[in-house]
């Protein structure tokens, strides 16, 4: 695919067609106004974005690998299937961004771009190092591969995570309140000293994960299969715990005052005897 030059893509831009699918590998468009137009499947990498205005664009499936997106706006735009291999995106806005199906894997400053109500369903953040984030709040990660992504001291209230994969991820002292977790795969997982007060985590696989010294006041765990899983020290104070699966699990210090425990299977559990 050829390479465009800078003076056609800004004639395609003034036009406002022939955008999608073109090759702007390493184009310089530094603070040019490009929204609300169709640069889908479109090639962008190694190109200079900084600044750039794409509010409003169909960026499905463009590929920004290496791209300089420095202080882009990119607010409302669809990034569906987007790559940002080894893409800058300090200071970006993704507010209200759909990035279903994109992939960060290895996106440079995350931490500092902004993505408020931004859609990560079925994303790909797997590895990433989002320790101490606070600009995720309200995005919405239904589905999202998080495996072995450090999240220590991450804030994320009343954020949507359904059926995300968390394998191996490590949020310790993470803030989760209220955060919607059902479904989701937790497996070996780390949520040690982690504040997940009104937490749903009902119908996951949390096997062997750790959520020692853990506040799950008033979290629904319903159907879980915890085998395994250390709640050394955990506050589990009317969490609801129906017909969960605690087989193996470390539940020395725990506290259980007022908690739901119809149907709840404990065996070989370490630290509480229950009564039938």
């Amino acid at each position: 695919m050829k390479q465009l030059s800078v003076s056609k893509i800004l004639k395609l831009v003034e036009a406002r067609r022939g955008l999608a699918g073109q090759n702007m590998s390493l184009a310089d468009l530094t603070g040019k106004n490009l929204s609300q137009l169709n640069f889908e499947r479109t090639l962008f990498s190694e190109a200079t974005l900084t600044g750039a205005n794409f509010s409003n664009s169909t960026l499905k499936g463009v590929d920004f690998a290496g791209a300089d997106l420095k202080g882009a706006i990119l607010r409302l735009a669809n990034l569906k299937e987007a790559m940002f291999d080894g893409a800058n995106i300090r200071d970006a806005d993704f507010w209200g961004a759909d990035l279903s199906g994109a992939v960060l894997t290895r996106v440079v400053n995350i931490l500092q771009a902004g993505f408020d109500g931004a859609s990560f369903a079925d994303a790909n953040l797997s590895g990433l190092d989002l320790s101490e984030a606070q600009n995720l709040n309200q995005a919405k990660f239904d589905r999202a591969n998080f495996t072995q992504a450090m999240m220590q001291g991450i804030v994320l209230e009343n954020v949507s995570m359904s059926e995300a994969n968390l394998q191996g991820a490590d949020l310790t002292k993470a803030r989760l309140l209220h955060v919607k977790l059902g479904g989701a795969e937790l497996q070996d997982a780390i949520f040690k000293d982690a504040n997940m007060e009104g937490a749903y985590l009902n119908r996951c696989t949390g096997k062997n994960a750790d959520f020692s010294g853990a506040d799950l006041t008033g979290a629904d765990l319903q159907d879980t299969d915890f085998t395994g899983a250390k709640f050394v020290r955990t506050k589990l104070a009317s969490a609801n715990l129906r017909n969960a699966d605690l087989t193996n699990a470390d539940m020395r210090g725990v506290d259980l005052g007022g908690a739901v425990l119809f149907g709840a299977k404990f065996v070989n559990v370490r630290g509480v005897v229950i009564k039938e």
